[in-house]
């Protein structure tokens, strides 16, 4: 073979052959090494440059070239350089030729090329499959860097190359040219396989080497149901790739389900394929099974989870009559679109009723039609279908229940409007049009009832429709409304809002008086006197952005998030950035790892509002510029003229807010939302479930929006779609002009500047006006009181079972109660009173019990015992967290014995008439603020409220101690008793508050009360009395100053904690409790996976309907996992009800699983073998592992030695033995009775109740506090109050997260008055997970309570103080404010059940 030729033979096929005497082949050849190692010598750049008839470099380009930072530079002048032909490479090698070392390198390079070297041979890609793959590389190549690698290779000639890399080609459209140039070279297919390595196309190469395409699932007869089911699912899908959308809309109208030109919107695309039944419904199939396997198996897994499960009916009645006389309320409440389209997916609606509704343009009309297809069809299950629609609207369903009045936020009435005049000339600043926001102090001279008038005040907080005409009148939001002098505090929402308000005539100003009047509902005998109107400026700088606002570049970015997903090829585009410093190696590493392009782009574009110190979306447009994809940026740089177009949006929509908020339903805002970049309605306020009615959202979300142009054009743009573009039409006409005045500009004003200040007299009417009006106090609750969890249905059971009898000590009257103190000084040990009687409740995950103490017997405690109803185990010292009711919510059983009823009503297919609970305590985990009226399911998936779940199952456990008093004839008086709760530590304050209002409604008395934190009560045990592990040694004596780490392991959790001893023998908390849901039933949960895996989920979900088998072979997996050791196997009874419902024989389907090897079929028994069970356990504790070691490294757990295993699942052999291989350089301790470690504990933390010194707080504590205002402070803080300008919402911290904090400890600080006339003083208290906020609406910071202060000598001024105390007890946070001038105190313990913002 002649010098310099070289032919690699795939397949019998040359990939290059070349002449070496061919220059620009050659410069071709080496082209990638150029690109990477050219700038190693200026000269040849400059060569190059010089060439192309380009200026020299400047120095910045030189350093920026010299450092390799200019790839794209070195890009461009490559393409030149061969643009410019034969001859002008070769002088190019000629000069090049000159620097030996670098040439060198450069063809080794070439040869490689020559020689095909390192081309990857494991892609088995062919011409033919080429096509079967189309779709899924045009979706993920990035043409920019592939093309390089194939113009490299000699796939792609010069003026290919520079066609792909002019930027003038959509992605899509340059991807196709490189798959048709490979298709026409079949002998390059190896080089296309090697691009899509280099250039990461990760998800594409693992579909062709795994042959995804060949076992796509084949399609299913039901795929029209399919469709139908998942309605909103598929809208969402192709709403969010605008690809498919195309591709979906070209494929149905070449197929003749549509014929038009224009594609429709995603719903009517669906609803076509729907029309045409099977064939197409199979296009969309075909679509989702091509492009988005996951959604497809989603759709139909929750298809068939509905044909097991039918849906639920809800308690809750309506017909005909009921449309009829509730119109009008659903005329102003109902979403038709939403409900149209859950109508259509429960199949009650056909393609030709949702398209009755959704082609009215107007909401209400949409809903006559609904209404009109309800009443037509009048079935009973079209009305449980319309029922199950509304399920979720928690305004709307309380409504509909019987007997209910029917809530409304009108409050305004004409018949009470107050009309007022002038009194003398205004005094007018002559500057208004700037303020951005304004003070409007109304100053009421009422008598009367003044608890009434400040009712009314906060009723115009949430009432819509004065904050409505407040809007139509001035172009202002009403921000807020405040007692005192009354302030309503409003924000401009168009730039010269505050000159509407002030204008010379005074009208507006006027008609803003009368609203407040009319919606504050006085009456005109109560007011005695002129009302006096000043209006101040809160801020001294006017008009600036919010910075913590999203900037409209970032939000032009989410808007257009789709096109950019689908047009950015990621690799390129994050060489670019990191050139400009707005990314660095580790960023452009972390976007390289993600698996499709898609998730790459994405990632990219996440990353850039958390850039700082440049301006990273101009650093993103001007990149994308220099790429030239200038068509892009056009479509999403912010528009010179953004804001004047918003502004005439909102003067629009403002002129017609009533027409507005009426069309307003959930989709608009969802979209709006999503047009902006959020994946979901980032404002609790606006969602449906919020027991707001639709009126109140509406206005919330549009005076949310109003203030931002980018949300403003979004909400344009999604009315348009809706073909609603008359609603920010003006209404009346008015000088345009406005519209093209600059931007609301900036200007300083002097602190507490006066816009305006006039009186105004009410105009007495000749007689009383009779109230009209709903009584507002209960309006208002009725609107605030959270939905009750509706009643199940009720079922006539054949069997009556009697509700379990009460202790007859629980109907006695208790003589007045002895409260045991402590006189003395606190910690006096010498003063203290033990109580006569301790008992600990143990309320656990899977099993519970209690066991007591008792003075007069100091040396024994007592554990509760239960009958198994098992053979093998007769007694048991716990009992199962199992809760039987009937269906009137009375305790039929509780633990074994429920266990064992429920099992005989499921045989006998009587269980309906009867609800069954188990393993329910996990529902409080990760909850930071429980709601109690969380619905619970039963078996049957039937609701019930948590607090009456727990309540009636801590009441049984305190029933069987007392009757375990009886029996043993002990006499003991309930007074006399101390009752311990135990609740895990990692529990958030909510979860364990909720556990002490549970235990009250158990009929424990809250002065009787303490609870127990897991960890620290088996600290407790282990420290006192634990004598053995397992009889294999004797438990370390700890010494003051030992550190031991306690791990709670628990069916439910595994709860950690680490204390050291102190010299008084009281313990003292070293780290912050930690741990997860990472108790012993992930074991149980892993097994049934594996067995899903065998024998098919259809398979064991039908056996778990099996209740009776079912409930036994989970019993028989809680026994069994205790009991293995290292090396043993897990051996599983087959009942004939499993094996029945194999499709095969299961002997047949455990040979032939994934587990063939490691799980076998003996005799009627699942065999696990020891390398499965090790790896089932392995699997399950990863994460306990890694937070253990974490926690072990931390500072403050330096010198600890021991870890103590307590709880149910440290009696398996096997988790002791994992602890000691993963921590060998400490000695885990088990104590002989581990079950019982946390039960006996607690019984010892209640004799002794300060036996924990300290804590470590869980969070940061605080309230909301305010200071003067500083430099750096955010600007929308500002508020001025009695001429002073105040910094407002900051987080005053009392104590810090990690902190540790001695148990009683109380932490105080001074707070002043803000105002002269303040009366009381309202303190929100909050909780942040972050170590030093700055803000209370900061992230992650929550509200937990409030405290009010009377403070009512007003001598003092500002001068007059409160002193704020926080005091942490063993669990409960109490806070206290004493007015200093009177003394007066106020005390509350923070109510962390509920939100109170």
């Amino acid at each position: 073979m002649p010098p310099g030729i070289s032919i690699r033979a795939v397949d019998n096929k040359k990939i290059v052959s070349d002449s070496p005497n061919m220059a620009l082949q050659e410069v071709q050849r080496g082209f990638l090494f150029l690109l990477e190692s050219l700038h190693q010598e200026e000269q040849l750049i400059c060569f190059i440059r010089c060439k192309c008839r380009l200026p020299p470099l400047c120095d910045d380009e030189r350093i920026e070239i010299r450092d390799g930072k200019g790839y794209f530079k070195k890009k461009e002048l490559l393409k030149c350089l061969i643009s410019k032909g034969e001859l002008t490479c070769s002088e190019f090698l000629e000069m090049f030729r000159s620097y030996q070392n670098l040439y060198s390198q450069f063809c080794i390079a070439k040869q490689s090329v020559i020689q095909a070297d390192g081309l990857l041979q494991d892609i088995a890609l062919t011409n033919d499959r080429l096509v079967d793959y189309a779709e899924l590389l045009l979706e993920e190549m990035e043409p920019g860097s592939m093309s390089d690698i194939l113009f490299c290779y000699g796939v792609l000639n010069s003026a290919e190359h520079l066609e792909i890399n002019s930027n003038k080609l959509k992605r899509r459209r340059s991807a196709k040219i490189l798959l048709d140039k490979t298709r026409e070279q079949p002998d390059k297919m190896p080089v296309f396989c090697h691009a899509l390595v280099k250039t990461r196309c990760s998800r594409a190469i693992e579909y062709i080497r795994n042959g995804v395409n060949e076992s796509l699932p084949p399609f299913r007869r039901d795929s029209v149901r399919c469709v139908t089911f998942n309605f909103r699912k598929l809208i969402k899908n192709l709403g969010d790739c605008q690809f498919r959308r195309e591709f979906l809309f070209q494929y149905m109208r070449r197929r003749g389900y549509i014929d038009n030109n224009t594609e429709p919107k995603e719903c009517v695309l669906i609803k076509a394929g729907i029309r045409g039944k099977k064939p197409g419904c199979d296009c969309i199939w075909e679509l989702t099974r091509q492009q988005d396997l996951a959604l497809l198996e989603r759709m139909f897994g929750l298809l068939d989870e509905r044909k097991a499960h039918p849906r639920s009916k809800i308690n809750l009645s309506l017909g005909i009559e009921v449309l009829s006389e509730k119109k009008d309320f659903f005329l102003e409440q109902l979403e038709p679109t939403h409900i149209s389209h859950i109508l259509l997916e429960e199949e009650a609606f056909s393609v030709d009723d949702h398209d009755a509704v959704n082609n009215k343009t107007n909401r209400r009309e949409k809903i006559e039609a609904l209404l009109d297809i309800l009443k037509n069809d009048g079935s009973e299950l079209t009305f449980e279908t319309f029922i199950f629609a509304l399920r979720n609207n928690i305004f709307i369903m309380n409504n509909l229940q019987p007997g209910a009045e029917i809530q409304t936020a009108d409050h305004g009435s004409t018949e009470n409007e107050i009309q007022v005049r002038e009194v003398g000339p205004p005094q007018r600043s002559e500057d208004t049009e700037t303020a951005a926001e304004l003070d409007v102090i109304v100053s009421i001279p009422v008598e009367g009832d003044e608890e009434r008038i400040r009712r009314a005040v906060e009723q115009l907080q949430i009432d819509s429709n004065f904050k409505v005409e407040v809007a139509q009148v001035s172009h202002l939001m009403v921000e807020s409304v405040d007692m005192g002098s009354v302030v309503l505090r409003l924000v401009a929402m168009t730039d010269y809002a505050s000159e509407r308000l002030l204008a010379e005539n005074g009208e507006n100003m006027k008609k803003l008086v009368e609203t407040f009047l009319k919606f504050s509902d006085l009456k005109e005998d109560m007011i005695k006197g002129n009302i006096k109107v000043t209006v101040l400026v809160p801020e001294e700088e006017i008009g600036s952005d919010d910075q913590t606002m999203a900037s409209d570049k970032e939000i032009k970015v989410k808007e257009n998030w789709n096109m950019l997903v689908e047009e950015l090829e990621p690799s390129i585009l994050a060489k670019k950035l990191l050139e400009k410093g707005v990314l660095n190696d580790s960023d452009v590493t972390a976007i390289n790892s993600e698996i499709t392009r898609k998730g790459k782009v994405e990632c990219l574009l996440n990353m850039l509002p958390s850039v700082k110190g440049i301006d990273a979306y101009a650093a993103l447009f001007e990149s994308l510029h220099e790429l030239g994809k200038t068509d892009i940026v056009d479509q999403i740089k912010p528009s010179e003229n953004m804001h004047q177009e918003a502004e005439k949006v909102r003067y629009g929509l403002l002129s017609r807010l009533k027409e507005v908020i009426d069309e307003i339903e959930s989709e608009f805002i969802e979209e709006t939302f999503k047009q902006c970049g959020f994946l979901e309605n980032p404002m609790d306020k606006v969602k449906s479930y919020m027991s707001k009615s639709r009126k109140e959202r509406a206005l919330n979300f549009l005076m949310s929006i109003l203030v931002n142009d980018a949300y403003v054009l979004a909400f344009k743009n999604v009315l348009d779609s809706y073909k609603l573009n008359p609603l920010y039409k003006l209404k009346m006409p008015i000088d345009e002009s406005i519209f093209s005045r600059s931007p609301r500009t900036t200007r300083k004003r002097s602190k507490g500047e006066k816009l305006f200040e006039c009186e105004y007299k009410v105009i007495r009417k000749g007689k009383e006006v009779e109230d009209a009006h709903m009584d507002w106090e209960s309006s208002y609750s009725d609107m605030e009181r959270q939905t009750d969890v509706p009643k199940p249905k009720y079922y006539e059971p054949k069997k009556i079972l009697d509700p379990k009898p009460r202790p007859v000590r629980q109907a006695q009257v208790a003589v007045p109660k002895r409260i045991y103190g402590r006189p003395g000084e606190e910690g006096s040990k010498e003063n203290e009173e033990e109580w006569p009687v301790v008992v600990a409740l143990d309320f656990g995950t899977t099993y519970s019990g209690y066991a007591f103490w008792r003075k007069e017997n100091p040396s024994e405690i007592t554990t509760g015992k239960w009958n198994t109803g098992s053979k093998e185990v007769l007694e048991s010292l716990k009992t199962p967290t199992s809760l039987l009711l009937n269906q009137n919510n009375e305790v039929i059983e509780f633990g074994y014995k429920a266990e064992k009823i429920f099992k005989e009503l499921a045989e006998d297919e009587d269980d309906k008439g009867y609800r069954y609970f188990r393993q329910f305590k996990m529902t409080l985990h990760n909850e930071s603020l429980f709601d109690e009226k969380r619905p619970i399911p039963d078996h049957l998936k039937r609701p019930l409220e948590a607090l009456e779940v727990f309540s009636l199952s801590i009441r049984d456990l305190r029933d069987e101690c007392f009757r375990d008093f009886d029996n043993k004839r002990i006499k003991v008086d309930p007074d006399d008793i101390l009752w311990i709760l135990t609740v895990p530590a990692i529990w958030g304050d909510s979860a364990k508050q909720f556990m002490r209002k549970a235990a009250e409604k158990a009929g424990i008395p809250s002065d009787q009360l303490k609870l127990a934190l897991e960890p620290e009560a088996a600290a407790i045990y282990v420290m006192k009395e634990a004598k053995t592990v397992f009889g294999k040694g004797t438990v370390t004596t700890f010494n003051p100053g030992t550190k031991i780490m306690v791990a709670d392991l628990g069916g439910g959790t595994a709860d950690l904690t680490v204390l050291e001893v102190k010299e008084d023998r009281k313990m003292k908390q070293l780290h912050q409790s930690a741990g997860g849901a990472w108790g012993g039933n992930l074991i149980n949960k892993k097994i049934w996976e594996i067995m899903e895996e065998i024998f098919g989920s259809d398979v064991i979900e039908d056996f778990k309907k099996q209740t009776s088998d079912f409930m036994e072979m989970e019993s028989i997996i809680e026994l069994k996992k205790r009991d293995i050791t290292i090396g043993s196997k897990l051996e599983l009874p087959i009942f004939p009800s499993l094996s029945g419902l194999c499709k095969q024989d299961y002997r047949t389907l455990i040979k032939n699983s994934k587990y063939g090897n490691s799980v076998k079929a003996r005799t009627g028994k699942l065999r696990f073998e020891p390398d499965m069970v090790q790896k089932i356990f392995d699997l399950t504790f990863t994460n306990l592992f890694t937070v253990v070691e974490k926690v072990l490294k931390h500072e403050n757990a330096v010198g600890v030695n021991d870890i103590i295993l307590v709880g149910g699942f440290a009696q398996a052999d096997i988790i002791v033995k994992q602890f000691e291989e993963k921590f060998s350089g400490y000695k885990v301790i088990v104590p002989i009775d581990p079950v019982l470690a946390v039960l006996k504990g607690a019984v010892m933390f209640g004799q002794d109740i300060d036996i924990i010194s300290s804590r470590i707080t869980a969070h940061t504590y605080g309230f909301d506090a305010m200071r003067h205002f500083r430099d750096g402070d955010l600007r929308s803080k500002k508020r001025k109050i009695d001429n002073t300008i105040y910094c407002v919402d900051l987080f005053e911290k009392m104590v810090a997260i990690g902190e540790s904090v001695d148990v009683g400890k109380t932490f105080e600080k001074e707070v002043f008055a803000s105002s002269k006339e303040m009366k009381s003083m309202v303190l929100k208290f909050y909780q942040s997970e972050i170590k030093n906020p700055t803000y209370v609406t900061d992230y992650g910071c929550e509200c937990i309570g409030k405290l009010s202060v009377e403070m009512p000598d007003l001598s003092g001024g500002t001068e007059r103080s409160v002193m704020v105390s926080i005091k942490f007890g063993e669990t409960e946070i109490t806070v206290c404010g004493v007015d200093k001038t009177t003394g007066k105190k106020q005390e509350t313990v923070l109510d962390l059940l509920r939100d109170t913002k």
